[in-house]
């Protein structure tokens, strides 16, 4: 029987057991799981798709080295992965699982939101506190 790990990374997570040796690692298990929440992929036709969660199946004995690597289990705490028994709507699990904000592009509100954080730590003005600076043209 088939196990379901969802994820909210923007990236693929390959975890990985390694075997060291004097002078060589070297893999000794890795399983894949599949990422790509909120990266903006091509639908039917003209349509842009961008999900908010991925879900990868994989085996019983996959499942159980997942469960137990140190990684995963961090990702998990964080709300990013999870494994489950059954297969269901990738999106809708995400809905109630944290998003990797980390890998999200900033909008012009999140930067005005940012600058008027740091303004009034600060106590200047928001224009004061966000400056952008290039070396463009030295």
């Amino acid at each position: 029987m088939a196990k379901h790990v969802f994820s909210t990374l923007s990236a693929n997570t390959e975890y990985a057991d390694w075997v060291t040796q004097p002078g060589v690692s070297s893999i000794e298990k890795k399983v894949l799981v599949r990422g790509g929440a909120g990266v903006a992929t091509q639908g039917n036709g003209a349509n842009i798709y961008t999900p908010q969660g991925v879900r990868t199946e994989v085996s019983d004995e996959d499942a159980e080295f997942l469960a137990n690597h140190g990684i995963f289990k961090f990702h998990q705490e964080r709300g990013h992965v999870k494994i489950e028994n059954i297969a269901k709507d990738a999106d809708k699990v995400a809905q109630k699982m944290d998003t990797d904000a980390g890998g999200k592009p900033k909008t012009p509100a999140d930067v005005a939101a940012e600058a008027a954080k740091a303004a009034k730590e600060s106590g200047l003005t928001p224009n004061e506190t966000l400056q952008a600076v290039t070396n463009k043209g030295k």
